[in-house]
Order: structure tokens, then C-alpha cells, then sequence
């Protein structure tokens, strides 16, 4: 097995061994919390290339680590402590998973006494229409909070979930769900499920919240009398789902930040549709949880599609 020493370049990265008597040349401990480490240093080594990563010290401080090889054989590892930035996107998203609780209750009351008005006597056209609207802000808001809590509680790992996930029934079970959305359109999904059992190792909440955000994503941006297509294989090792629409597509200048925290297309009939840009970010957040790959094609009013790659644990025939 690979041993790694260290020569430290200053009296203070010294500083950073003090459990034990950091001699130059004195190889790493196991068992003394420098084990992340080591592994990114054998990793590096192994694949003779640079390497960087958060590692969590045995004083629990944070580090970035960036592991570059050198012509001797040797290793030059750039430590540059991030535990104040680490605390502080903690403290961020302990209190936007606070605040988005806490709003769910208000919104909940708005959208229930609106929906009462009708009950307290006739409204005329006018006063129907303030209601529609009040009703479908309330929505709006209902859905942007549960989206803020559901990543604020994924960045925390609160919910996180291991248990096996026969995805055969979930995969059928999420089509059957949207096949009357997509009639209402007139549009057509159709669905080939998997033709074997195959489970996945993760949380069945967030991995249908994965598939609906995809195919809500897929209804809303598809045009009246246009095509979704949701389909999924499994190898020995993974899953593969794909779902692919006719809708307005996404420019090629968009592609790269279509996943990031409350970004939108803008331009052509993406203007016409309700969103608040976490949908997606909320997807690839649950497929790297799961320790997946997420991917999209799109082609400007031709269609996009999105492409999941996700471990399996086991494969039954």
C-alpha cells in the first residue's frame, strides 16, 4: 500500500499536524483523521494527475486540497482552509429551510380562505377574477418555497434515505400520474417501462420528485398536440431513463446554466410558461445524491432531451 510523508514548505503547514510528531519524511497515520486525505493522495498517485476535494481535518476545520504531481514522483498539495465559508453556507441553508417552513403556513391560509369567498355569498366576474388570481400566486409561492426547502434540506443531507427502490413499479407509477396532464394538452406520452426488476439504493420521495419535475418540465414547455417520450433501461449496472419532448427547445448559450439555482430561459414561448428556476437544480441535486449523472440535448423548436445515468444496487430478472 501506498505510504504518504509530507515535507511541509513552512513552519505553518507543520502547524497543521498536531496530534503527532510531524518529522519531515515521517509517514501519514491511519486512524488519526487524515484518512480522506490519504486516499485523495493515493488516488492522485495512482492516476498520475491533480486531484482536488473538500477534506474535513481531525480539528474538524474544512480544506480545499489540490494534489498536483510533480516530475520526481513526488506530490505539491495546496491546503487552503474554507471551514469559515463552509459554516457559513451551513447557517444559509439551516435558515432558508427555517424560513420555508415557517412560510408554508400563510401561504397555506391565503389559498385556503380564498378558495372560501365563493361560499360567503355571489362574487361577480371581476371579484372571480382576483380570486384566480390570488389563487394561482398562492401556488406559485406554495411551489417555490417547497422547492427552497426541499434543496435546503438536500444541501443539509436532512433527508437523505438509503433503502432499496424497486424502480420498475415507481417509473410506471409516475407515467400513470401524468398521462391525464398530458391529455388535458391533447399531447402524447408514452412510456416503455423496464422490461426487469431493477432497484436503486436511495429516497423514494426525491427520487419521484426527480421523475416529475422531468416530465412536468417536459408537459409544460411541449405545445398543445406535441409528443413526450419517457422510456428506461438497466444494464448490470445501471439505470438509464430518458425523456424526451417536441417543445420549444433551449438555446445552446442557455445549456450550461440550466441547472443552476433559480436561473430561466428567457426568449420565445419559454416567456409564456410559470417557473421559478429551481426545478432542474432540484434534479441534479437528487441524481448526485444518488450518486448519478444527469444530461440534456436540446434543439431550438425541435425538442430537448434529458438523460439520467443511476447505480444500481442489485438487478433482478
Amino acid at each position: 500500500m501506498y505510504k504518504a510523508s509530507f515535507r511541509c514548505s513552512t513552519p505553518e503547514g507543520e502547524k497543521l499536524f498536531t496530534d503527532f510528531n510531524a518529522n519531515i519524511n515521517q509517514v501519514l497515520p491511519h486512524d488519526h483523521g487524515y484518512d480522506a486525505f490519504i486516499h485523495m493522495l493515493d488516488d492522485a498517485r495512482t492516476s498520475n494527475g491533480a486531484k482536488s476535494g473538500d477534506i474535513t481535518w481531525p480539528d474538524q476545520r474544512t480544506f480545499n486540497a489540490l494534489i498536483t504531481p510533480i516530475e520526481d514522483g513526488g506530490q505539491v498539495v495546496i491546503l487552503h482552509d474554507v471551514t469559515r465559508f463552509k459554516d457559513l453556507e451551513q447557517v444559509k441553508n439551516e435558515f432558508i429551510a427555517t424560513a420555508s417552513h415557517d412560510l408554508k403556513n400563510p401561504i397555506t391560509t391565503i389559498a385556503g380562505f380564498s378558495t372560501l369567498l365563493e361560499q360567503a355569498g355571489p362574487l361577480n366576474a371581476q371579484q372571480k377574477d382576483f380570486v384566480s388570481r390570488i389563487q394561482s400566486a398562492t401556488h406559485n409561492m406554495a411551489e417555490l418555497v417547497q422547492n427552497m426547502m426541499s434543496l435546503a434540506q438536500m444541501d443539509l443531507d436532512a433527508t437523505q434515505k438509503h433503502e432499496a427502490i424497486e424502480m420498475q413499479s415507481l417509473l410506471a407509477e409516475i407515467a400513470n400520474e401524468f398521462i391525464p396532464q398530458a391529455k388535458i394538452k391533447n399531447q402524447k406520452l408514452s412510456f416503455s417501462p423496464l422490461e426487469k426488476s431493477a432497484a436503486i439504493s436511495g429516497d423514494p420521495l426525491q427520487l419521484r420528485q426527480l421523475m416529475r419535475n422531468l416530465l412536468g418540465n417536459a408537459l409544460k414547455y411541449t405545445p398543445n398536440d406535441g409528443a413526450i417520450t419517457f422510456k428506461a433501461e438497466a444494464s448490470d449496472s445501471q439505470l438509464l431513463v430518458e425523456v424526451q419532448d417536441t417543445g420549444c427547445g433551449i438555446p445552446a448559450a442557455d445549456l450550461p446554466f440550466i441547472f443552476n439555482r433559480f436561473y430561466r430561459v428567457r426568449g420565445g414561448r419559454n416567456n409564456e410558461v410559470e417557473g421559478n428556476g429551481l426545478g432542474l437544480a432540484i434534479v441534479k441535486s437528487i441524481v448526485e445524491h444518488h450518486g448519478g449523472q444527469v444530461n440534456v440535448e436540446s434543439e431550438i423548436d425541435k425538442g430537448t432531451r434529458f438523460t439520467l445515468l443511476l447505480p444500481l444496487s442489485r438487478l433482478e430478472s
